[in-house]
């Protein structure tokens, strides 16, 4: 059972590992909308809108249109997809590494 184990011990550190570099996408992304020159014809904006623009889109469907579209021009959509992630990482995640250290 050990090789099972260590089958969800390495899966669930593997989807850890990518929920948080794509949380550094997130802010990446977010950063580069307050940059006040940035050019949304820019390769390195486009790579990261799109990257990031359908996770958005998909929670944005599920969000009343103040949260994500209101007149402070703040869009929050990035900071409720990282409490998800975050959420999905600290229970989801963590429960298949704990579930692999009880099969070793």
């Amino acid at each position: 059972m050990f090789v099972l184990g260590n089958l969800f011990i390495t899966l669930g550190s593997l989807l850890q590992l990518a929920t948080n570099l794509y949380i550094v996408v997130i802010i990446i992304s977010a950063v580069l909308t307050w940059i006040p020159d940035m050019d949304p014809t820019h390769p390195v904006y486009r790579f990261f809108r799109r990257i990031t623009e359908p996770v958005y889109a998909r929670v944005r469907s599920y969000l009343p249109a103040p949260v994500w579209n209101n007149s402070m021009g703040v869009d929050f959509t990035p900071l409720i997809v990282i409490l998800g992630l975050w959420l999905l990482n600290g229970v989801v995640f963590e429960s298949i590494i704990d579930i692999g250290h009880r099969l070793r």
